[in-house]
C-alpha cells in the first residue's frame, strides 16, 4: 500500500520539472552543433528530430554500410535526443520514440511540446531551405540523429526532412515532414559513409518521380544546399526486364505511373538513341546487348504471366475485373514487344559488324 500511494507523488513531482529554454553558453559549448539549442529539463537537454523506420535484422552488423541495412522507407517518427552533461562532455543519455524518455513523462510535462517546438524552430542547425521538387516549392531540413542500435561508435544518421510548408509556422507539436530521407552515417570524429545513390529513397509526386541531384553539409554536418532532379531510369535495366515493384518495392501506390515511365523511356530510346549507337557499337557490345535484351524478354514474360494468373485467381474467386492488374499486365507485355524490337535491331547490326 505504501509504493502504491507513492505512485501519484512521484508522478506528479515529475510532471512540475523545471524547463529552461535558454541554453547557458557553458551549457552548449559540451555539445555537438546540432544539439546546442533545445530544452533543459533536470539536467537534460532534450531536442526533438524525424527518422524512417528503423529495423535491426541480423545482416546489419555485416552488410555493405553504405547499403543501410535496417534503415526503411515509410512514414516518418518523432525521435527525442537528450544529452547530459558528463566529466566535461555532454553524453546521448536517450535517443528514441518520445514515449520512451523517461517512461512516457514527455506527455505529463506541462508546457514541453511548444517549447521543444520553438526551439526547434529557434535553431540554426536546423534552419530549413526553399527548394523546388517538381512544380512544387518545399521546405528541407538537415539533421545528424543518433539511433541506439544503429550506431555501436557513437554514429549519427545524417538526415534529410522534406516538408510541404515551412517547419517554423508554430503550433503546439512539430510540423510533421511528408519524407525524411538518410543519406549517410555520420562518426564521432566527423567521418561519414555516404549511402549508395540507388538506395536512397525516390520522391513520388503527382508530376513525377524524383533524386536528389545536389546534396552539400557544412563541416558541422548542417544542411547547405539541396537540388532536385526528374529522376530517370537507366534503359540498359528496362532492356534487361526492369518493372515499377524493382524500384519503388511491391504495392506502391504509383507503382502503374512507375510502369508507363519505363515504357515511355524505352520508346524514346529505341527511336532517339538507338540507331547511333548501333552505328558505332562493336561485334563484342552488340553480343553483350543481345544476350541482356533476350533475358530481359524472358523476365517481362515470367512477370506478365504471373500477373495474368493473379487476374483469373481473382476472376474465380468472383472479384470481378481487375484494371490495374489488367494494365500491369498490358504494360509488362508492350515492353516486351518493344524490346522484341530492339533485339531484332541488336541482331541485324551485329550480323552486318561480322
Amino acid at each position: 500500500m505504501r509504493i502504491a500511494a507513492s505512485l501519484p507523488l512521484l508522478l506528479l513531482s515529475a510532471c512540475s520539472l523545471p524547463l529552461r529554454t535558454v541554453i547557458p553558453p557553458e551549457e552548449q559549448a559540451l555539445r555537438r552543433p546540432e544539439n546546442r539549442t533545445g530544452v533543459l529539463v533536470d539536467g537534460e537537454l532534450l531536442r526533438i528530430s524525424w527518422l524512417p523506420p528503423l529495423s535491426t535484422p541480423p545482416q546489419a552488423l555485416t552488410a555493405d554500410p553504405s547499403m543501410f541495412v535496417g534503415v526503411g522507407g515509410g512514414s516518418p517518427g518523432l525521435w527525442l535526443v537528450a544529452s547530459r552533461p558528463v566529466e566535461g562532455r555532454a553524453v546521448i543519455s536517450f535517443a528514441g520514440p518520445p514515449a520512451g524518455w523517461r517512461g512516457g513523462l514527455i506527455d505529463m510535462q506541462d508546457n514541453l511540446w511548444p517549447a521543444l517546438t520553438a526551439a526547434r524552430a529557434g535553431s540554426a542547425f536546423h534552419a530549413p531551405l526553399q527548394v523546388r521538387l517538381g512544380g512544387d516549392t518545399i521546405w528541407a531540413v538537415g539533421d545528424l540523429v543518433p539511433e541506439a542500435v544503429l550506431r555501436p561508435g557513437g554514429e549519427s544518421l545524417a538526415t534529410v526532412e522534406l516538408y510541404s510548408a515551412d517547419p517554423r509556422q508554430g503550433g503546439p507539436r512539430p510540423l510533421a515532414p511528408f519524407s525524411v530521407i538518410v543519406t549517410a552515417r555520420r562518426g564521432t570524429g566527423g567521418d561519414e559513409v555516404t549511402r549508395r545513390p540507388g538506395s536512397l529513397t525516390l520522391i513520388s509526386r503527382p508530376d513525377g518521380f524524383f533524386h536528389m541531384a545536389r546534396l552539400e553539409r557544412s563541416r558541422d554536418g548542417q544542411l547547405t544546399a539541396l537540388e532536385f532532379a526528374a529522376w530517370r531510369p537507366d534503359v540498359g535495366t528496362v532492356v534487361g526486364g526492369l518493372v515499377a515493384s524493382d524500384v519503388l518495392g511491391a504495392g506502391h501506390p504509383r507503382e502503374l505511373a512507375m510502369e508507363r515511365l519505363l515504357t515511355d523511356t524505352l520508346v524514346e530510346w529505341k527511336t532517339r538513341s538507338l540507331p547511333g549507337w548501333l552505328a558505332t557499337a562493336d561485334a563484342a557490345a552488340l553480343e553483350k546487348a543481345i544476350v541482356a535484351a533476350e533475358k530481359g524478354m524472358l523476365q517481362l514474360d515470367l512477370k506478365s504471366r504471373l500477373v495474368k494468373d493473379e487476374i483469373d485467381a481473382a476472376a474465380r474467386q468472383g472479384a470481378g475485373s481487375q484494371p490495374a492488374l489488367t494494365e500491369k499486365a498490358q504494360l509488362y507485355d508492350q515492353r516486351k514487344t518493344l524490346v522484341a524490337v530492339v533485339l531484332g535491331s541488336l541482331k541485324s547490326a551485329r550480323a552486318q559488324a561480322r
